[in-house]
């Protein structure tokens, strides 16, 4: 596990960080999250295990994580069109591991990184928290070790409220355990572009012709002067 997570922490560190490391195996470009549309990648926001009450998406740009509550999408009331946000409490990391955990196995929204109270009324639609690459990434790595992909793991809890109805929400994919509470974790998946290995080799084999005809013609030109010696 300690291994995943420093090549995971490379793995950030070479997509969003190449150019302050000098440049690091063959990144053309910044990463990107896998499967995101316009640049988000969104999941749903489930609130009492069954409705769906909006989405939180994440979104990278340059060396800041965007994730996005939003409730406007889901529409369940004529009265309260959509849900209210209330409380957002969000965890991301590089190791499940590193998710904090009750004796009962059951994550504390309380005890997560990021918070917020948010005053009701007026009702809230949508809330941002702003995380800095280097909050997510803080071990000290191997430059020759860096690859082009990680996995962002998150738990992304809400309180939202409609109709004087109020309900605990999380984003929706994988239960964090199976006889505890229903809180749940997703993943993301980060990608950066790579120089093929053709282009590499192609490269070095021009080189290498080059170095050739270069030896050739100074081989002729070596013969060419001994000839005129020996006339």
């Amino acid at each position: 596990m300690a291994i995943d997570r420093t090549l995971a922490a490379c793995a950030l560190l070479c997509c969003c960080w190449g150019a302050l490391l000098g440049g690091c195996l063959n990144i053309e470009s910044d990463c990107s999250l896998a499967g995101a549309l316009n640049g988000k990648l969104c999941f749903p926001l489930v609130a009492g295990q069954h409705i769906n009450v909006g989405t939180v998406c994440l979104q990278l740009v340059g060396q800041t994580l965007f994730v996005t509550y939003d409730t406007t999408s889901a529409v369940r009331c004529p009265t309260c069109s959509p849900w209210c946000l209330t409380e957002a409490h969000l965890w991301v990391g590089l190791d499940l591991d590193d998710l904090p955990l009750n004796p009962g196995g059951n994550p504390p929204p309380g005890q997560f990184p990021y918070e917020a109270d948010i005053p009701f009324p007026p009702c809230t639609h949508t809330y941002t928290f702003s995380i800095p690459v280097s909050a997510i990434v803080d071990e000290a790595v191997d430059e020759s070790q860096l690859l082009c992909f990680a996995s962002l793991y998150f738990a992304a809890h809400a309180s939202v409220v409609c109709d004087g109805d109020s309900e605990t929400a999380w984003a929706g994919c994988t239960r964090i355990t199976v006889q505890g509470n229903w809180a749940m974790y997703c993943v993301a998946n980060i990608t950066c572009p790579c120089k093929s290995s053709s282009s590499s080799s192609s490269s070095s084999s021009s080189s290498s012709s080059s170095s050739s005809s270069s030896s050739s013609s100074s081989s002729s030109s070596s013969s060419s002067s001994s000839s005129s010696s020996s006339s």
